[in-house]
Formats: C-alpha cells, structure tokens, sequence
C-alpha cells in the first residue's frame, strides 16, 4: 500500500540481486484493483455482455532501491502517488524535482 493512500494496492516484486525493484498498480471503472485474477473471474460474465472497458496500469521500474529499503522510502512508491496524483486531477507532473 502506498502511504497516506491505503485504498491503493501495489503490487512488488524485488530483485534477488539486491537492488531493484518493480511496482505496479491497477484501475478499472474507477476502482483500484486488489486481486487482478480475481477481478477477471467476476467481471468475466459480464464481459460476455458488454463492451469492453479500459483498465489503466501503472507501471514503475526501479533499479536502485535496495532491497531492503521499506517500499514507502522507495523511488517507486515516489513516482507511482505522483502518478497517481497526476491521474487523477489530469495534470502532466514533473517527477524529477
């Protein structure tokens, strides 16, 4: 979960390496998705019925975090709550400042 958003599920594999890390968060119709397979399986019948809806990812590679680094002092967790901010208000943000 990204701190100060804990309605937002974030998905995290890390690298055996020792740094890196990948992130990932999922919306569909609005709603953040906490179990994508899951979500498929319910929303499969319905599919059959209705048009297709979009479904946004975002998506944040990091290779300099150690692994060890607790996900909210991640550059990841960084870019993926001013995504998500700039998501949601339609913004184009700069991530580098």
């Amino acid at each position: 979960m990204l701190a100060g958003v804990p309605e937002i599920p974030v998905f995290m594999l890390r690298n055996s390496s020792g740094y890196g890390v990948v992130t990932n968060v999922l919306l569909h119709e609005g709603k953040f998705i906490k179990d994508p397979v899951s979500h498929q399986i319910k929303q499969a019948f319905t599919q059959l019925f209705h048009p297709r809806k979009a479904m946004t990812l975002f998506y944040v590679s990091d290779t300099t975090s150690p692994v060890a680094d607790k996900f909210n002092k991640t550059s990841s967790a960084s870019i993926l709550t001013a995504a998500k901010q700039s998501y949601k208000t339609n913004e184009a943000v700069d991530i580098e400042n």
